[in-house]
């Protein structure tokens, strides 16, 4: 796991997976506790690494085509953008879509964060 930064209203918790979904579903309770709406849309970053270079500039460019958000970090990684609620179902949905296709390419899904957005009061 990473670090929760309060000030600046992120988590940083990085659920460092395969397929665990004990490890997303802590990130969730720590977005809860910290008054989280999770019905709330907002972006989520997922990391994933490459061993090869090949396969890396394979998987940056099926990016580019098919217009999905992302950006390169260190020497072989990338960050994909998502959008999805934090309710188990979305975001789950959305963690297997965006880990299925770094494995499509033979990538390795590390995980993923998001920031808290708080509960408006009624």
């Amino acid at each position: 796991m990473g670090l929760f930064n309060k000030k600046n209203q992120d988590i940083t918790l990085l659920a460092e997976v395969e397929d665990n979904r004990e490890a997303d579903r802590q990130i969730l309770a720590t977005l809860l506790e910290n008054g989280d709406d999770a019905s709330a849309t907002r972006e989520s970053r997922h990391y994933g690494y490459f061993k090869c270079k090949k396969q890396y500039k394979q998987f940056m460019q099926f990016l580019t085509e098919q217009k999905t958000p992302f950006k390169k970090i260190a020497k072989l990684g990338v960050i994909i953008y998502g959008e999805s609620t934090m309710q188990e179902k979305d975001i789950f949905a959305l963690i297997d879509s965006i880990a299925s296709l770094f494995r499509t390419v033979g990538g390795e899904y590390d995980g993923w964060e998001t920031r808290i957005i708080e509960k408006q009061p009624q």
